[in-house]
């Protein structure tokens, strides 16, 4: 959770004795032709916002490769759809080896690919687990998060190269990897914010479009929720963000209407990381 003072909480549960109603207005596009002919690789397909990209994605008229660990929650997540435009492959995304095997793969079941949306996550604590935390915690953490996304950018990015496409990278990120945080997760995602930045200016002049988004508190299974409460105390909004939300945010990314966007993080968040401070509740 963000970081505010207790009285602020307290004065926000109690003000004027009212319930606090969360409501998300979500805007679901009608099925368009934004992403028509495109092909894309979406890791952490199974569920939360990797699900929710690869379901706009296909609204928009993509091809999409679903790659998770799980296959059962991938082939749920294809009934859910209802299209056969996703794929489901199992893959553990930090097994890196495996990635030109991915690209043969799609390749001979879509002809290309166009969008890498690498969305794979995994977390195991903030920094009050540091002085727990063991290597192994650390490792598992980090080669999904950071070594897997270096690596897959690198592989899909060579691909794209050699075959003259001009692709697009996205990698959905953290605010964490903007507030500075004694965890794994949080080194994981700091490295990938350089990374979306370095490569954003390494690979434009090839035509690709490296971008990342950063998503603060959201209704997804990481974020353990008892119940379907929306309310987040650590943010301006009070609310938590739907897996929608970013899914739009992506797919502008992803497409040719943000071409122009290069080498950037899009945070959103609902204002939490304007909330952090050296209170915390």
């Amino acid at each position: 959770m963000g970081r505010i003072t207790f009285f602020d909480a307290i004065k926000r549960y109690i003000k004027g004795m009212q319930p606090i109603n969360i409501t998300v207005n979500n805007v679901e596009l009608s099925p368009n032709q934004i992403l028509k002919g495109k092909c894309a690789i979406v890791t952490g397909a199974g569920s939360g916002i990797g699900f929710a990209i690869a379901k706009v994605f296909v609204n928009a008229g993509a091809t999409v490769v679903g790659l998770g660990r799980n296959l059962t929650k991938l082939e749920d997540a294809q009934k859910r759809i209802k299209s056969d435009q996703f794929i489901p492959l199992a893959c553990d995304v930090s097994n890196v080896e495996k990635i030109p095997e991915v690209i043969n793969f799609v390749c001979g079941r879509c002809g290309k690919i166009d969008i890498l949306v690498n969305c794979a996550g995994v977390k195991n604590g903030n920094d009050e687990r540091f002085f727990e935390f063991t290597s192994q915690d650390f490792d598992d953490v980090v080669n999904v998060n950071l070594k897997g996304t270096f690596f897959w950018c690198q592989q899909i990015a060579s691909y794209m190269i050699k075959n003259k496409i001009k692709g697009h990278i996205l990698n959905v990120i953290s605010i964490k990897g903007f507030i500075g945080e004694g965890s794994p997760y949080s080194v994981s995602k700091w490295g990938c914010t350089g990374l979306t930045k370095g490569l954003g200016r390494k690979l434009a002049p090839y035509g690709i479009v490296v971008n990342g988004l950063a998503p603060g508190g959201t209704k997804t299974p990481m974020a353990h929720l008892k119940d379907d409460n929306m309310l987040h105390l650590a943010t301006p909004s009070m609310r938590l963000a739907d897996p929608l939300e970013m899914a739009n945010i992506a797919l502008f990314l992803s497409s040719d209407l943000g071409n122009n966007i290069i080498g950037d993080v899009v945070i959103s968040d609902g204002g939490q990381s304007l909330q952090y401070g050296n209170n915390r509740i």
